[in-house]
């Protein structure tokens, strides 16, 4: 398996843990952020950019656009964002 492919299947079952084992306020902040994740993972694939790092900024990128739209609540924004920050830094080990 490639650091890609390692990466991304961290990530993936890192958010999957939080519906099997998460709070309701976990299960929702997961949930909103695998739809984000699972786009960029996809466009990442179709690009044949196989980079952690830009998957990172993209969604960074992603959820700062959707921010900007008022998407969440401030705090919502605040814990989605840190919930990216901590899977990020787990799935690279």
């Amino acid at each position: 398996m490639s650091v890609f492919e390692d990466y991304v299947d961290q990530v993936e079952t890192a958010l999957l843990s939080y519906v099997e084992h998460g709070s309701d306020q976990e299960l929702f902040l997961s949930s909103y952020l695998q739809g984000h994740v699972d786009v960029v993972i996809a466009e990442h694939f179709i690009q044949q950019c196989y980079q952690p790092q830009s998957v990172y900024d993209a969604v960074k990128s992603s959820l700062a656009t959707a921010f900007e739209n008022q998407e969440l609540e401030q705090d919502d924004q605040v814990q989605v964002q840190s919930m990216w920050s901590a899977l990020h830094t787990r799935a690279l080990g």
